[in-house]
C-alpha cells in the first residue's frame, strides 16, 4: 500500500513475529539484537509492541500493548514497572532508581516525586502531595541530605509536613531538633494518640523511657486487664525501674505541684515545699518523720478504735479536741487540749 512515511512496515494482525529488528555486531562477531519492533500487539493487550535490549534473550526494556513500560522485566503490571539488582555508585547502599537534579552544587536541589489528580470538572490538574530528597547544605563538599513529605491544603501550596533530617531526627510541622519534634500552630487541642483497641488481660497502652538499664514508663491498662500489685484494671501508672535515682515531680519555676481526684484538687505542694491537704489525712500504719530531728513524727499501728494516734478538728466551735505542742521563746512547752 501507499507508505505514509520515509519506512513503513506493514504485518498482518494478529501476527507476532518481529516486524523490525536491529542488529549490533560486537568485535568479537557475536550479534546481538538493539531493538526489536512488532507489527501489531497480537490477539491480547499481553503481547509486546516493542522491546530493546535483547542480547542474550533478555529484553531490557518492553513497551506492552496496554502502553506499559517494563525495564528489567518482559511482562510489566503496571504503567512502569523496574526489576534488577541494586546498583551501588555511593557509599555503600544501592538503588535501582536514580533521581537527580541538574542544579549546581551551590544552589537548592530538590529530587522528588509528586502525585497529582483531576480537582475540577474542567479536567484542571494539580499537586496534592509529594516527597523529596534534598542537601541541607549548598555547601562545596557537603552531602548531608534530609527526606521531606509533603501535602496541601485546599487554597494553600504543597508544604513540609515531616521532616527526617541527616541525623535522623523526624519532625512533624517543622524542622527537628530533637529525635521527635512535633509542632502544631491552632486554636485547639494538639494531641498525640496511642490506642490499644484489644481487651484481653495483658492490653495496655505504654510511653516508655529508657537508658538502655533504667527507665520509666505511663501505662494506661485496659478494660479487660488482670489487675495485678499496684497495676489496676482500667488504670494510669507512672512507675521508675532499675534505677537508684527515684521519680522525681518538680518545677523549676516558682509554681506549685497539685494533684486532685474527681474533678477537685486533693493536695497542693507549693514553692516553699509546704503541702496542704483538702481532705482528710489518715495514717494507716508505720511511721511518718519530716527529719531526724522529729519535727513531724506519728506512729500508727492502724488501731484508730484504740486510740493509738488520733489528731482531730471538728467544724463546730466547741468539742474541738486537738493536740497542741508548744515550745515558744519563754521556753514554756507542754500539751494542750483546745
Amino acid at each position: 500500500s501507499d507508505p505514509y512515511s520515509s519506512l513503513e512496515i506493514n504485518s498482518p494482525d494478529n501476527v507476532t513475529a518481529t516486524a523490525l529488528k536491529v542488529l549490533a555486531l560486537d568485535d568479537g562477531g557475536y550479534t546481538g539484537t538493539v531493538m526489536e519492533v512488532y507489527g501489531t500487539r497480537g490477539p491480547t493487550t499481553s503481547y509486546n509492541i516493542a522491546k530493546f535490549g535483547t542480547n542474550a534473550g533478555t529484553a531490557k526494556i518492553v513497551f506492552d500493548g496496554e502502553g506499559k513500560v517494563g525495564i528489567g522485566t518482559a511482562s510489566p503490571s503496571t504503567l512502569l514497572e523496574i526489576k534488577g539488582a541494586d546498583v551501588v555508585t555511593s557509599g555503600s547502599q544501592g538503588a535501582q532508581l536514580y533521581i537527580q537534579d541538574t542544579a549546581d552544587y551551590n544552589a537548592a536541589q530538590v529530587c522528588g516525586l509528586q502525585f497529582r489528580q483531576i480537582w475540577h470538572s474542567d479536567g484542571s490538574i494539580t499537586s496534592t502531595s509529594g516527597i523529596y530528597g534534598a542537601r541541607e547544605s549548598t555547601s562545596s563538599g557537603q552531602f548531608g541530605g534530609a527526606l521531606h513529605f509533603q501535602t496541601r491544603v485546599h487554597g494553600g501550596d504543597l508544604a513540609d509536613k515531616m521532616i527526617i533530617t541527616s541525623a535522623g531526627n523526624v519532625g512533624i510541622g517543622r524542622t527537628p531538633t530533637k529525635i521527635l519534634d512535633i509542632t502544631q500552630t491552632q486554636n485547639a487541642d494538639s494531641s498525640i494518640r496511642l490506642t490499644n483497641s484489644d481487651l484481653g488481660a495483658a492490653s495496655s497502652s505504654t510511653l516508655n523511657l529508657t537508658n538502655g538499664t533504667d527507665g520509666a514508663y505511663l501505662t494506661l491498662h485496659g478494660t479487660g486487664f488482670t489487675t495485678s500489685g499496684v497495676a489496676r484494671q482500667s488504670g494510669t501508672i507512672l512507675n521508675h525501674y532499675n534505677g537508684a535515682g527515684g521519680l522525681t515531680l518538680n518545677t523549676q519555676a516558682s509554681a506549685s505541684i497539685y494533684f486532685a481526684t474527681n474533678n477537685t484538687n486533693a493536695l497542693t505542694l507549693d514553692s516553699s515545699q509546704n503541702a496542704t491537704f483538702a481532705g482528710e489525712v489518715n495514717i494507716e500504719s508505720g511511721t511518718v518523720a519530716t527529719d531526724s530531728a522529729g519535727m513531724f513524727h506519728v506512729n500508727s499501728s492502724n488501731q484508730r478504735n484504740s486510740w493509738s494516734t488520733v489528731l482531730d478538728d471538728r467544724s463546730g466551735t466547741t468539742d474541738r479536741h486537738n493536740i497542741l505542742i508548744r515550745n515558744g521563746a519563754s521556753g514554756n512547752s507542754g500539751l494542750m487540749m483546745l
